[in-house]
């Protein structure tokens, strides 16, 4: 029964430290509760103040906008004012300068006359100066060309000499003009006749009067021409152009140089330049050509 009683009264008193315990948790708690409520307070009433402040700087604001629009306004108008004015002072500034300057070009005026009538007299008189060394000038050409005149007739002779020089010189350009046309269409003619004699064929020699459409005219000659045979042919053509025989001199001159050139060193296989030589010599004998090689 003893144990009982004491069991009862230990849990009486945990019971009642736990109580405790909850009591000052409790406490504690509200003891926050109340300092956060205290901190919203003050911001509640810090925002309050701030919002008056902030609706107070829109009004001002809004003062501000209205007083610089009508101080704009009354600047434009100023300005509008001050430009009428400086218009105004301007064309009456202009006014008095145009009178002064037309009473000024008055008064100056017989000056300025006087002026011009001087420079009228100086440029007249260079007008007349030119006009006689014009005329002097004028009168020296006519007595040059009246001289001319009449030395044309001692030049008549000389000029007739000079007008018979160019019309044979034209002459003798056409002249050159048909030897070279000539001389272009026989070595065509005779460079066809070389391939073929080198290549042993016969070839027609006959002349036709009636031209090719008349052949059969009894005309039938053909002829197996030699190299050389065509050779002398185009040589007698010719061979009585002293300017042709003197470059086919230098020509053969110039072959049998070169020769010698290369039997001096002992170069190359051409034929002795003592062969070409006498070939030459043989060749222009049968030509009937004297010439003669060193």
């Amino acid at each position: 029964m003893r144990k009982l009683s004491l069991r009862t009264a230990e849990e009486t008193e945990q019971e009642a430290s736990r109580v405790r315990n909850q009591m000052e948790t409790l406490q504690g708690t509200n003891a926050r509760l109340t300092n956060e409520l205290d901190s919203q307070r003050s911001k509640l009433d810090k925002a309050g103040i701030l919002a008056k402040d902030l609706s107070h700087s829109r009004a001002l604001v809004v003062e501000l906008q209205v007083i610089n629009s009508v101080l704009k306004n009354k600047a434009e108008q100023l300005a509008g004012r001050n430009d009428r004015l400086a218009t105004e002072q301007y064309a009456s500034s202009e006014a008095r300068e145009k009178n002064k300057t037309g009473f000024e070009f008055s008064r100056a005026k017989p000056k300025n006359n006087e002026h011009e009538m001087k420079a009228l007299r100086e440029k007249l008189a260079a007008a007349e100066a030119d006009r006689d060394w014009h005329r002097s000038e004028h009168t020296k050409m006519l007595e040059v060309r009246n001289a001319l005149n009449a030395e044309r007739g001692h030049d008549s002779p000389q000029l007739a000499r000079l007008k018979g020089d160019i019309t044979k010189l034209k002459k003798d350009k056409e002249d050159l003009g048909r030897s070279i046309h000539v001389l272009k269409g026989n070595i065509a003619y005779y460079i066809t006749h070389l391939d073929l004699a080198d290549a042993n064929f016969r070839v027609f020699a006959c002349r036709h009067e009636g031209g090719l459409d008349a052949v059969p005219d009894k005309q039938n000659t053909t002829r197996q021409k030699t190299a050389l045979q065509i050779a002398t042919e185009f040589f007698k053509e010719y061979a009585d152009d002293g300017h042709f025989i003197s470059e086919y001199h230098d020509v053969r001159q110039y072959l049998l140089e070169h020769h010698r050139a290369h039997e001096r060193v002992g170069q190359g296989r051409g034929s002795s330049s003592g062969r070409l030589k006498d070939k030459m010599i043989e060749v222009d004998v049968e030509r009937g050509a004297n010439i003669t090689y060193s």
